[in-house]
């Protein structure tokens, strides 16, 4: 095993499962970390992006972690600290089987097809939802424009209240213009950029 200064950090190079034309009736040895060393602050998904295992050697597994905790927005470690969690950290070591190979590789597929059957969202339904405010807080200027329509809405009940029918009517008109501006996606003016001369 490598020094932990001499751990350098490594992009995953592996593929993630050994294709069935290049899979032999052996077992495959393999290192894995279960957990990341500094979990109190890593998140199941990034960890799992992580990908830190090899069927090349244990120190290749240890660069791939290396490359977790100093690249990993919720780690962003100095290398030499980054080196030493990942020198000192607990790996597993295991044998990996061609049934649990031709498992991993149908459970792909399996997987690969249920993305297929998923429609898929157009980019005008990404942005329109990306764009609907969320509780809480202030998304796109959602904010401004939602008490814009609590206000009209606050006038439409003043109206129906007060038995003014004229009034409600005009003030239901702008209450669901107010609708249509929130519902709307939001434009920026964009201003062509001025020469010098």
């Amino acid at each position: 095993m490598l020094r932990a200064d001499e751990l350098e950090p490594m992009k995953k190079k592996e593929p993630g499962w050994v294709p069935e034309e290049d899979d032999h009736d052996c077992d495959l040895q393999y290192w894995n970390f279960e957990v990341c060393p500094d979990r109190q602050h890593c998140k199941k998904d990034s960890w799992k992006r992580a990908a830190c295992w090899s069927y090349v050697s244990e120190d290749q597994c240890r660069a791939y972690l290396v490359q977790h905790l100093m690249c990993s927005e919720h780690h962003q470690m100095p290398k030499s600290r980054a080196q030493e969690l990942a020198h000192d950290a607990e790996i597993d070591f295991s044998f990996e089987s061609r049934a649990d190979r031709d498992q991993a590789r149908a459970d792909w597929a399996k997987s690969q097809e249920q993305q297929k059957k998923q429609p898929k969202q157009t980019s005008v339904e990404k942005r329109a939802r990306s764009r609907t405010p969320q509780r809480g807080g202030n998304n796109g200027g959602g904010k401004g424009r939602i008490q814009a329509l609590e206000q009209q809405v606050a006038v439409l009940q003043r109206h129906v209240q007060s038995g003014s029918s004229s009034s409600a009517s005009g003030a239901t008109m702008q209450a669901s213009e107010a609708l249509t501006q929130l519902a709307a996606p939001q434009t920026l003016a964009v201003r062509p950029r001025q020469t010098g001369s």
